[in-house]
């Protein structure tokens, strides 16, 4: 809900989930670690009021603050840290709270004595997220208002406040160190914790990676967010449900066939909108089940259950910040997703291939590790696209700039990608270097409606998505065009590599920032032909197609002016929503 919330103020791109997820991640880990603590070095009385502080402060948070008071005005220039500051102030205690349930509750259960049985808790909670992930789309979403919503979550929230804090005021005082015996206190080896912390992390990698993967193929919305979201819950229910569901050779076959018939299917050109997300959806339960799977089988005794989940939520927060942080800032494409796949691979064979007749079995897997990692720096580093000229990327995406034909001088051209898609093609001999191309040729729908739409006429014309400037070579001198383009870094290379822009006939402004929050806080620009291109591939940003936006486009055009879509999408039917 507060994932879909705040989608449009940053462009609706894929990023804003997955730095969501890294807050979520975030939390979690205090959360657990404050259930840790809270276990581990309190009575029963002063957990009840130490938590019941914690959830009387959480309640307060909810309703004693305007949450559309962080809405910005205009591009924010480190999207990520607005976003963080935000979750963190607007539900960071109440989700504290939240997220240390499960190990407050079964760790209070579960200090007296071992209980296996407690660790299919575990199972049920995750049970009970993916019911509320399914029914918010298809129950709560269909019929209660954004601000409806978040008042039935307060609401919600202070009923789950004073049952968790009836429970913890009449538990048993069971955690005392005097009632635990001394073969019960026996910690798990340091190698098995730290193998505890790379499953989560790769697990939790995947789960974002993939994300990423199939948000920035097809579009950004929530209920895509879904899908990967859920199977990474389902791998929790099914592995901690009960050890024997999970069959490690099985899970194994699964991930390898799925992930080359995936491979298969997008080195051959863009699959079909049902064969990508059925191939990607069996690829991310199986890797999650490996990982899953591997960490049930080594979870320990339940009176270190609180320990357990809390190293679990480290590896889930370093998984996560790696794939929302760092690899933007190392990587000039999505090569996460890859090398979640490679580590999946390497854990597997490490838990299929005994290795017990080796002197140090920990450091036999270290080094099989410190391995994999050496190839797998080895193929980041020297795989990319052929020719090759550029590469960029940021919070919004992946850039290219690919050269082609350079030996054949009338076919010399350069070409700028977004992902997978095409955003501008610029022949480079002088004498056809002017001529639009792709979806701009004068025989295209804008061409033609820019040589017959008030051709005489002063025409102020503005552009939603800037790609190369393509548009710029269709306008006459007596037109003046404005772009509005969320991403810096497309701009930069629109003027580093290509000359529409400088070249144009007509006055030429740009704005960087959000289209829709861009002319929310402009006054009416009295646009005559306003054109839309930002949903011909990768990540559509669906908060540009909303009936709040179409109102918010006609309030800056003038009298009997066009609003011009451009809907190309390899797997969205965008014509029926416009």
């Amino acid at each position: 809900m507060i994932g879909k919330y705040i989608l449009p103020w940053h462009g609706g791109v894929p990023s804003v989930w997955t730095t969501c997820l890294l807050f979520f991640q975030a939390a979690l880990l205090f959360g657990y670690g404050y259930a840790h603590v809270l276990t581990a070095w309190s009575n029963s009385i002063l957990r009840a009021l130490v938590h019941g502080t914690v959830l009387l402060l959480g309640a307060i948070a909810l309703f004693f603050q305007d949450i559309s008071a962080w809405a910005p005005t205009n591009t924010v220039e480190h999207p990520t840290l607005h976003i963080l500051a935000f979750l963190t102030c607007a539900i960071g205690i109440p989700y504290l709270a939240l997220s240390s349930t499960t190990p407050l509750v079964q760790g209070v259960l579960g200090a007296k004595e071992d209980n296996p049985k407690l660790y299919r808790l575990y199972s049920l909670s995750n049970a009970a997220s993916l019911i509320a992930l399914f029914g918010y789309p298809l129950l709560i979403e269909q019929f209660a208002s954004r601000s409806i919503q978040i008042s039935l979550w307060s609401f919600g929230f202070l009923l789950y406040s004073t049952l968790i804090f009836l429970l913890l005021k009449t538990a048993e005082n069971t955690n005392s160190p005097n009632e635990i015996t001394p073969a019960s206190i026996t910690p798990s080896p340091l190698g098995t914790q730290l193998q505890w912390l790379i499953l989560s992390g790769i697990g939790c990698m995947l789960l974002l990676s993939s994300t990423n993967h199939i948000c920035q193929n097809v579009a950004s919305i929530p209920f895509l967010w879904i899908i990967p979201l859920s199977l990474y819950l389902l791998s929790f229910v099914v592995a901690f449900a009960h050890e024997k569901d999970y069959g490690r050779i099985w899970y194994f076959v699964i991930f390898i066939s799925s992930s080359l018939l995936l491979w298969f299917l997008e080195s051959k050109g863009l699959p079909s909108l049902i064969s990508l997300l059925t191939c990607a959806s069996i690829v991310v339960f199986s890797g999650c089940m490996i990982c899953h799977g591997e960490l049930s089988s080594l979870k320990p005794a339940t009176q270190h259950l609180t320990r357990y989940y809390f190293i679990l939520s480290i590896g889930s927060v370093i998984g996560s910040f790696f794939v929302a942080i760092v690899a933007p800032k190392i990587f000039t494409d999505y090569r996460e997703f890859v090398l979640s796949l490679v580590l999946i691979f390497a854990i597997a064979i490490i838990r299929l291939i005994p290795l017990e007749r080796m002197t140090s079995r920990f450091f036999a897997r270290t080094a099989f590790f410190a391995v994999f990692f050496v190839a797998v720096g080895f193929v980041t580093t020297h795989s990319g696209e052929k020719n090759r000229v550029a590469a960029r990327r940021n919070f919004f995406g992946v850039l290219t700039v690919a050269e082609e034909n350079r030996d054949r001088p009338d076919f010399h051209i350069l070409k700028l990608r977004h992902g997978e898609v095409v955003h501008g093609i610029q022949f480079q001999s002088p004498g056809k270097r002017d001529i639009p191309t792709t979806y701009y040729s004068e025989q295209s729908g804008i061409g033609r409606l820019l040589s017959h739409f008030r051709p005489s006429e002063v025409r102020n014309i503005g552009a939603i998505g800037l790609g190369i400037g393509t548009v710029a070579a269709l306008t006459n001198t007596r037109d003046h065009l404005s772009f509005f383009e969320i991403n810096p870094q497309v701009l930069e290379l629109a003027e580093e590599y290509f000359t529409f822009l400088k070249d144009s006939k007509g006055e030429v402004s740009h704005f960087i920032g959000d289209g829709r929050l861009l002319l929310q806080s402009s006054p009416p620009q009295q646009f005559d032909i306003l054109l839309l291109d930002a949903f011909s591939g990768d990540s559509v940003p669906m908060h540009l197609l909303t009936v709040e936006a179409l109102q918010e486009y006609q309030r800056h055009m003038k009298k009997n002016g066009v609003i011009a879509f451009h809907l190309t999408n390899y797997y969205l039917d965008l014509v029926p929503v416009v």
